[in-house]
């Protein structure tokens, strides 16, 4: 069954890469050559299985296999091509002689597959992606299928997809074997006994006596195991279990947990990560089934969801195994998103969502947020967590600095409010730890807060890998308390933490966000994603608002539509689709699903407005923000000054204006508030406030550059910290015209670089304190960053970044290893700096990198990286971007106000949809971010929260029937009566307020 030579030099290949196991393992070659001299007695071969195969290009049911050609198959010959799909069918005749022998099935397709019952169930997931431990498993990789039962004729059915090596084709998949074979169970006893006694000698130090007496009883099976006979193996058993019988008096201890994180698409589409899912239960459930207290966790609604309407008989499993304690739903989100780009709504959806699924299937509150593998973590996330029921987060990512270690393992993490919760990191920096000695023993050396006296373990193998397999559970639980290592034991996740939150007051504190010193190109790669998550943040944000509106007039409620359009949203924010970093046709068919689900808000928007003017129609804007505008539209191919105040709606009237203010000549523009010069190459050279004459250019503004985004091992991730160092090239400037078109004057410019063309409206509008830029280009360019640079003469040691929920100061300098490090940071909709007399904002619409250093801001435009999407960005984008210049001090107000007016347009109605306004606050920088139908039913919830950072007492005025205000958290729990003429919010305090008919206790 196996070669033992082959084995070895694999193994040693393996090896070599855990520098450790190499002293120690190979250090040791006759007791290592012994250990697969075990092995290969374990299973004998009693029969070979035919197999037949049908492929096909996308996955097909269970039901619908039988429709399909199958052909026969060898072991050797290849059946399917990179991301094809196939039904396999094993057949074998076994000998009665067998019928009492624990039997197995051994399958190994050359990719992964799902064994499924004769009722169409998963049974268990087949692949042959490796861990450590997995190598030196029973059976190497995950390929065993044990029988629960004897049949003289076996029939099995698989589902296998073969999805290549890290996003690349590695060629046609090949059955490597298929067969029937005869487990000794007291052999495969004896072999997970010694391997993990071996592996604790490699460990312990070699001057001790534990150290001795290992490599004496090691040496000692060595002797008695000639022959294999029964009795030799018995007696083999008894040294190595009174080894085993050693145990440990630490009072450290590691709390493993099972694990698979599961990308919900990035090296594969997302239909195979659905099928994933159930290979990876099924493989848990096998395990649970089969060892007695072992746990295992999964986090991400979602794929729980996939499960329960493609495999229900697999789901029931699932919730058997939750209700006994042994399957622990982890984390609050509805899926792992990107928390740097995901929007603030966005954000408390992922929780609404994420634990009332688990709530309402499994009845558990989820209490830990779950993001292993998240690329950073802004600091308006403790807030979230606190103020939807959650106390603790876990992450392994910042184990990834580049430049500075993160300093702690376990820590108080408090946000941009002063939210505090608890932060782990488990020490082995990983979520696919081994489990094994090795892994205990450098998990613990890592640790710096081992004064908690605990830390936790997940170990096992992700996306696709099928988490832990038979090898780590088989180890793990021998090292329970073991001589000579610290105790491990299984343990749901919440355990643990409880357990570390007795030790809080010796933890030390973190404040701010917690910024990746890693992946900051995901803050612009696919860009086109990013622009449609915005714009469909936004139009659901209106449609809710309405909706809300509309429900007092008694317009039925579209709860089950809007939900199944954020929950689609809400993937879309996971964290390999909207950073950038997964392969083309994620993007493909996320885009084409964008544009479906904006045109169904588009659609739903105006039926919705259609019911509250009963039909009527009439030249109509709805302002849904907390601020008074004053803007021109075209409305009917007419310039129409439309005035409305904040949430209401209002008619227009045609302009009768004659705008002498708005000028040009050849090299510059003007407006009433603004004057503009041009540099030859199209920057501008000079931004006056004509108010105050006072020129907001430095060297220059807007200059459209091209830096050359070096090649990285992680392509779509990272960006090389030295690209400001190389050779800048730009945009060439091939000609430009001036227009004024009513209230606007427009420069348009028209540059040329390689294969590249971009056109750019510059353009200032009547009465508007905006400088804007609608930019249109198509990018054809590889390995090449487009940027909008600029020099502004306002400048300051910090910048002030919108984020979510809030806004968080960050360094423009370069002197320390931290700043350094912080080489290009996230923000939304704005960048701001100030001194004591201005100051100048940087506005965006749907771009999320920066660089604000040493007097640059920079916002990153295009990327073009080629893995694992050789197309990134690549073709046509719109987007825009804007100035606000003004003098004066304090100007957050302002910029917050400019910035959301360039975000979320008026709408143009087209009915007669008159309302005034539904929400007044007397407070600026109190902002009404989200109204919407309460999750009840009854009432509606208004989100809002303090944007300025400072202290504010505010009056909220609504135009909705107000019977009752009811101050609750984010998930619209724990009501507490609340006077909204006296609103008190701290600095960047988020509230949930529940408008409703209904009293405290009925609630």
């Amino acid at each position: 069954m196996f070669s033992i030579t082959g084995i070895i030099k694999e193994a040693y290949k393996l090896l070599k890469e855990k520098k450790d196991p190499v002293k120690g393992i190979i250090a040791h070659p006759l007791i290592y050559k012994k250990l697969f001299d075990i092995r290969k007695r374990i299973y004998t071969v009693i029969a070979d299985m035919t197999a037949t195969v049908a492929v096909t290009k996308e996955p097909v049911t269970f039901s619908e296999r039988v429709k399909l050609d199958y052909k026969p198959l060898a072991v050797g010959e290849a059946w399917g091509d990179f991301f094809e799909c196939g039904w396999f069918n094993f057949q074998a005749d076994i000998p009665e002689i067998y019928k009492h022998e624990t039997l197995c099935a051994y399958i190994d397709i050359g990719a992964e597959g799902c064994v499924f019952d004769e009722q169409g169930a998963p049974q268990i997931g087949v692949t042959g992606i490796l861990s450590f431990m997995d190598f030196f498993g029973s059976s190497k990789g995950k390929h065993i299928y044990r029988l629960s039962e004897y049949k003289n004729h076996l029939d099995i059915w698989l589902d296998a997809g073969n999805n290549g090596f890290s996003g690349v084709s590695t060629g046609f998949a090949k059955l490597k074997g298929a067969y029937v074979a005869s487990v000794n169970e007291a052999l495969l006893k004896l072999y997970y006994d010694y391997w993990t006694l071996f592996l604790l000698m490699t460990t312990v130090d070699k001057d001790t006596e534990r150290f001795v007496s290992l490599l004496q009883g090691l040496k000692e099976v060595n002797c008695i195991l000639r022959k294999y006979t029964e009795e030799e193996i018995t007696q083999a058993g008894n040294v190595l279990s009174a080894l085993l019988a050693e145990t440990s008096d630490e009072t450290f201890e590691f709390y493993a947990v099972g694990h698979a994180h599961l990308d919900l698409a990035w090296l594969w589409p997302i239909r195979e990560t659905k099928r994933k899912a159930a290979r990876t239960f099924s493989n848990q459930l096998s395990l649970i089934e089969r060892y007695k207290g072992y746990v295992f966790g999964a986090s991400q609604p979602q794929q729980f969801d996939w499960t329960k309407e493609l495999y229900p008989a697999l789901y029931e499993r699932i919730k058997k195994a939750v209700s006994e304690g042994n399957l622990e739903p982890q984390g609050g989100m509805w899926v792992e998103p990107d928390t740097n780009i995901t929007g603030s709504e966005s954000l408390v959806r992922q929780v609404l969502y994420g634990k009332q699924f688990f709530k309402e299937e499994f009845g558990k509150d989820m209490r830990v947020l779950w993001l292993p593998d998240v690329f950073g973590f802004t600091g308006a996330l403790p807030q979230i967590i606190k103020k939807t029921g959650m106390d603790y987060f876990l992450t392994i990512k910042l184990n990834w600095n580049k430049i500075n270690v993160f300093p702690y393992h376990s820590f108080i993490w408090e946000g941009i409010d002063d939210s505090a919760i608890i932060v782990h990191m488990p020490p082995d920096g990983t979520y696919n730890s081994e489990g094994g000695a090795l892994t205990v023993r450098d998990s613990y050396k890592k640790y710096k807060q081992k004064e908690t006296d605990c830390a936790l373990m997940l170990f096992g193998v992700g996306d696709g890998g099928g988490g832990p397999g038979e090898g780590h559970v088989e180890v793990l639980r021998r090292e329970k308390s073991l001589k000579g290592l610290k105790k491990v034991k299984f343990s749901p996740a919440i355990d643990f933490f409880d357990k570390l939150n007795e030790k809080r007051d010796i933890l030390p504190t973190v404040k701010g966000e917690l910024y990746l010193e890693t992946h900051q190109g995901t803050l612009t790669t696919q860009c086109k994603n990013k622009l449609y998550n915005r714009k469909i943040e936004n139009a659901l944000r209106n449609v809710e608002l309405l909706a809300a509106y509309a429900g007092e007039k008694g317009y039925e409620y579209p709860k089950a539509q809007l939900d199944k359009i954020w929950k689609e949203v809400l993937l879309y924010q996971f964290h390999d689709i909207i950073p950038g970093s997964s392969i083309h046709r994620v993007y493909v068919e996320s885009t084409a699903r964008y544009e479906e689900m904006l045109e169904e808000l588009k659609i739903l928007e105006q039926s919705i407005l259609s019911y509250i003017a009963k039909g009527k129609t009439e030249n109509r804007v709805i302002n849904t923000l907390p601020y008074p505008r004053s803007e021109y539209h075209k409305l009917e191919d007419k310039w129409q000054l439309c005035e409305v105040a904040p949430f209401a709606s209002a008619k227009c009237a045609p302009s009768g204006e004659i705008f002498r203010a708005m000028t040009f000549e050849q090299r510059f523009i003007e407006s009433d508030k603004f004057r503009i010069f041009f540099n030859r190459d199209g920057s501008i050279k000079a931004l006056f406030e004509k108010q105050t004459n006072r020129n907001y250019a430095g060297d220059y503004l807007n200059k459209l550059t091209v830096y050359k985004d070096k090649k990285m091992f992680y392509d779509a991730w990272d960006i090389d910290i030295n690209y400001t160092k190389r050779i800048k090239q730009y945009f060439r400037l091939v000609s430009f015209e001036n227009i004024i078109d009513g209230p606007k004057v427009i420069r348009r410019n028209y540059y040329k670089y390689n294969k590249s063309t971009l056109t750019q409206e510059v353009v200032l509008t009547y009465n508007s304190d905006r400088v804007e830029f609608h930019t249109e280009v198509d990018w054809q360019e590889s390995h090449k960053m487009l940027r909008a640079d600029f020099r502004p003469a306002v400048y300051s040691d910090k910048v002030l970044c919108n984020i979510q929920w809030g806004n968080i100061e960050r360094s423009t300098k370069t002197d320390n290893p931290v700043d350094y490090a912080q080489h290009e940071i996230a923000a939304h909709k704005f960048v701001y700096v100030n001194n004591d007399s201005c100051g100048f904002a940087l506005l965006n619409d749907c771009k999320y990198g920066h660089r604000v250093k040493d007097g640059l801001i920079s916002l990153n435009l295009l990327r073009s990286p080629d893995y694992p999407d050789e197309t990134a960005d690549k073709g046509k984008h719109n987007f825009s971007y804007a100035i606000f210049a003004s003098s004066g001090k304090n100007l957050i107000d302002k910029v917050t106000e400019q910035a959301y007016c360039f975000n979320i347009p008026l709408i143009n109605s087209g009915y007669a949809a008159s309302f005034d306004s539904l929400v007044l606050c007397d407070s600026k920088n109190i902002i009404t971010e989200t109204v919407k139908r309460a999750e009840s039913g009854d009432g509606i919830v208004l989100r809002l929260y303090e944007s300025a950072g400072r202290q504010t007492r505010a009056e909220i005025k609504l135009g909705f029937k107000q019977i009752a205000a009811y101050e609750t958290d984010m998930l619209e729990n724990n009501p507490q009566t609340t006077n909204l003429s006296t609103l008190e919010f701290k600095p960047y305090e988020i509230k949930t307020i529940l408008i409703t008919n209904k009293t405290k206790e009925t609630i």
